[in-house]
């Protein structure tokens, strides 16, 4: 009995060093990263496993740390640098582009917040190669004297300037038809809206950047509302033809208590003509004869304005 006894313990003895040994291997086969937590597909290991445990983890991170290479000193072998970011600065740890700093300002502080010049720098988004966008926007500014002379300058002239491509070219003439659009919703709904100030932006807006001459006209309701603006003719650099009757009769179709008319200067010189003087004369006879009041006639040259209402021609 004690024989049996014995070898009954003996296999007790071998059973359980069997099974610490593939507890051993269960964990020499688990993934490096796993080690140091002691667990592998939800096996979880005995309390007198801990050595063995983090003697394998410590031996992952030398097996890692000898199969990647470190980058620095790659980089130090290969003279390669990191490399600079054009247009970059550094400020209070943060990495910031010149060009986000208006739209992160009109994020936070509002449009009164911006200059002409960073709002030009959120339209046009960046600068050719070489140059700041900054210095494309100051450039407009300067050539054409305003926000609103940029956004009415003619495609030609404004290709003149660096920095001014096609799409440029055609997002600025965009986002100036948009503000003539916007002005002439205004200038329908509002009577407040159409004051001298508001018509001679309009007129330039519409007008100011056509690079032949047109006649336009603007019919107002008895409350001095706009009902309609046209395009009333076209002629060459110096004349249009002009037929008053024809715009009485137009003004008759929108049963308009009131018109502005207006024409644009191709040469640049807004001064009137004696001929412009004598037509202005000749419309206002015509439309009195229908009751229709002629309010003004406004020429536009390049940034500037001519209104006869002002100058007491009417």
């Amino acid at each position: 009995m004690r024989a049996v006894s014995m070898t009954v313990m003996q296999c007790s003895a071998k059973n359980e060093a069997h099974e610490a040994c593939a507890k051993t291997r269960i964990v020499s086969e688990a993934p490096r990263d796993r080690r140091a937590f002691g667990m592998q597909g939800g096996i979880t290991m005995d309390p007198q496993d801990t050595i063995g445990t983090a003697f394998g983890a410590e031996q992952g991170r030398r097996d890692h740390a000898a199969s990647e290479p470190a980058r620095a000193p790659l980089l130090a072998r290969g003279g390669l640098r990191p490399r600079a970011r054009r247009g970059r600065a550094t400020f209070a740890g943060f990495d910031r582009v010149r060009a986000d700093l208006p739209r992160e300002r009109l994020a936070t502080q509002g449009p009164e917040a911006l200059t002409d010049a960073q709002l030009l720098a959120i339209f046009l988004g960046t600068g050719p190669a070489g140059t700041d966008v900054f210095e494309v926007a100051e450039t407009l500014l300067r050539r054409f004297g305003s926000l609103r002379g940029v956004l009415s300058a003619a495609p030609a002239a404004l290709r003149q300037v660096h920095g001014i491509g096609p799409a440029k070219m055609s997002l600025l003439r965009a986002i100036g038809i948009a503000a003539q659009r916007a002005l002439a919703d205004e200038m329908r709904t509002s009577q407040a809206s159409m004051t001298p100030e508001t018509i001679q932006s309009f007129m330039k807006l519409w007008i100011g950047s056509r690079p032949h001459e047109v006649f336009v006209c603007i019919y107002l309701d008895a409350r001095h509302r706009m009902l309609h603006y046209e395009e009333c003719s076209r002629g060459g650099l110096t004349r249009t033809a002009v037929h008053p009757r024809e715009l009485a009769r137009n003004a008759l179709d929108w049963n308009a208590a009131s018109v502005i008319v207006g024409h644009n200067h191709p040469s640049g010189d807004a001064e009137p003509s004696p001929s412009d003087r004598e037509l202005t004369r000749e419309l206002a006879r015509t439309f009195e004869t229908i009751e229709v009041t002629l309010l003004d006639h406004i020429v536009v040259g390049a940034g500037s304005v001519v209104s006869f209402h002002e100058r007491g021609w009417l």
